[in-house]
């Protein structure tokens, strides 16, 4: 953390509490010393691996420190199954039980002019996903704490729940897109589409082959994950060559997903934010993905 004075000019232009943040400073230290006693590298360890090349300063631990979407990644594996999603021109969020809810008003996301605080403006074949840490009854609805916005729903895709199916989806069935969290419909002289869906609930409309390829993707990455945490101090090196590459290729998709976001965010025509400047919100697409 900087020094007193500056942590507190710092919360004090972010809308953040002081205390709080020392909190989880504390937090972010006794989490790092219980890894290392697992044997995990520290965060300013050098490369883990066979490539001597990589300077020893940490970057390689650190790589995607910058990269919004492998943060959100993180966070939405862990609080899985606690998201939610909403539609265009919808005020509420629908979760797992098809509870409705909208985000705490203390939330910084529910100030007047955040996306996610306002009815949502997207795509009518986009989603606007969250996830939230608890939900909270009201007296009139129930709201969400701790929430982020998900900018796309690979990272559901690849790391979360217990049973992700495809299925092919026929032409005529695309008048049944309710039923879908996101359905964009088949072309008629378009390629094959097919729905991907995890754990029976959270359903996605997408071009067979890119299913197939999530598919695929995801069982590597699934007996990756076992082999690197049974193993830490050894990083990618406990993994054969198809798994080594499942999980690069991860880091790669997700690191792509924050430069979209980032082109998202550039002015463009026909919306606003609070400060009147043009703008695009932050939405997920499935037929892109």
């Amino acid at each position: 953390l900087p020094q007193r004075g500056d942590l507190n000019a710092f919360c004090s232009r972010n809308y953040l509490n002081p205390g709080t943040m020392r909190t989880i400073a504390d937090i972010r230290k006794n989490l790092t010393n219980e890894l290392r006693s697992l044997g995990f590298p520290a965060p300013n360890a050098g490369f883990v691996g066979d490539d001597s090349s990589r300077p020893n300063d940490g970057s390689f631990q650190n790589r995607y420190n910058d990269s919004m979407s492998m943060w959100q990644a993180t966070l939405v594996a862990g609080l899985y199954p606690n998201i939610a999603y909403r539609r265009n021109g919808s005020s509420n969020y629908s979760t797992q039980s098809n509870q409705k809810l909208k985000v705490h008003p203390s939330s910084i996301n529910a100030v007047k002019g955040q996306p996610l605080g306002d009815k949502c403006k997207i795509g009518d074949d986009e989603i606007q996903i969250i996830c939230f840490g608890e939900l909270v009854q009201g007296k009139f609805q129930f709201t969400a704490n701790q929430t982020s916005h998900v900018a796309s729903p690979l990272p559901i895709l690849l790391l979360c729940g217990d049973r992700l199916t495809v299925q092919p989806v026929r032409q005529d069935d695309d008048d049944d897109d309710d039923d879908d969290i996101v359905a964009p419909a088949s072309p008629p002289d378009g390629p094959p589409m097919a729905l991907l869906s995890l754990d029976g609930w959270f359903d996605i409309r997408c071009e067979a082959d890119l299913a197939a390829s999530i598919m695929i993707l995801r069982r590597k990455i699934t007996t990756a994950f076992p082999k690197m945490l049974s193993n830490p101090s050894h990083g990618l090196n406990c993994l054969n060559a198809q798994e080594r590459s499942a999980v690069q290729l991860m880091g790669k998709l997700f690191a792509g997903d924050s430069r979209q976001q980032q082109q998202q965010r550039q002015p463009r025509r026909g919306q606003q934010n609070s400060d009147g400047r043009k703008s695009s919100g932050n939405n997920s697409r499935s037929s892109r993905r």
